[in-house]
């Protein structure tokens, strides 16, 4: 088994090795390559990772030996997973990047950046943690749209529930217009600047998206279109 110590031992079922009941399933446990000077010879027993010089966070490899016939069970083996612990000192976000501050990370997980735009939280990105119990900066590029822009980050470990953090929110000025759109010869979307858009047919099925001020829809078929756009949506028909 390989993981890291974040402070809690495994505890291990060690079964007879035959049934005469005379002898046990395990013969060595090894940790980071160190046989443990721990009593293994009882029905259970905790390998107890402060007797090693363990800190939190370092990395474990622990191999158990066991005779033939018999299989020992480590019951808790979880606990040398990482887990979604940071803390978020700060997390902030303008027009061009979302950046946030951690603390507390215990083991490397991805944090799972995502943006609330056409009424759904999106992923926009997936950033490697850095897994350090000290201050952690992180800055990730955004595209915003004009009105309200929310944005979050989240952990997932082994229990498969995200842990997030609060929403960062960026205004854009009273000043910035609406994005707008013209169908052009019907071969070209055109926007009144350069906007994030997806499109997709009639069947919910996706067609196309990007960060563009003019979108070629030359090569699709006859028929009704949805486009998202900036943090609006409208249908259009292809003629």
């Amino acid at each position: 088994m390989e993981g890291l110590y974040l402070g809690k031992n495994l505890l291990v079922i060690n079964p007879f090795a035959d049934e005469t009941n005379k002898s046990f399933c395990i013969v060595e446990v090894d940790v980071n390559g160190t046989p443990i000077a721990d009593d293994i010879n009882n029905s259970s027993f905790e390998i107890d990772f402060t007797t090693q010089g363990l800190k939190a966070g370092d990395k474990v490899s622990v191999k158990i030996q066991h005779k033939d016939g018999c299989t020992p069970k480590v019951i808790n083996p979880e606990v040398l997973k990482p887990t979604a612990s940071f803390s978020m000192v700060s997390i902030k976000v303008d027009d061009k990047n979302l950046k946030w501050v951690t603390r507390g990370e215990i083991g490397s997980l991805p944090f799972t950046v995502e943006e609330f735009r056409w009424n759904n939280w999106r992923k926009i990105a997936e950033v490697p943690g850095l897994g350090t119990p000290e201050k952690a900066d992180y800055i990730v590029p955004v595209n915003s749209h004009v009105g309200t822009n929310k944005y979050r980050i989240s952990q997932t470990d082994y229990t498969h529930k995200p842990k997030f953090s609060k929403v960062a929110q960026y205004q854009t000025p009273m000043n910035v217009p609406e994005v707008t759109f013209q169908i052009e010869k019907g071969t070209k979307i055109k926007f009144s600047v350069e906007t994030m858009y997806q499109i997709y047919d009639n069947f919910a099925k996706f067609i196309k998206e990007g960060v563009e001020k003019e979108v070629d829809i030359s090569d699709l078929e006859k028929g009704l279109y949805h486009l998202y756009y900036d943090d609006k949506s409208a249908d259009f028909t292809k003629k």
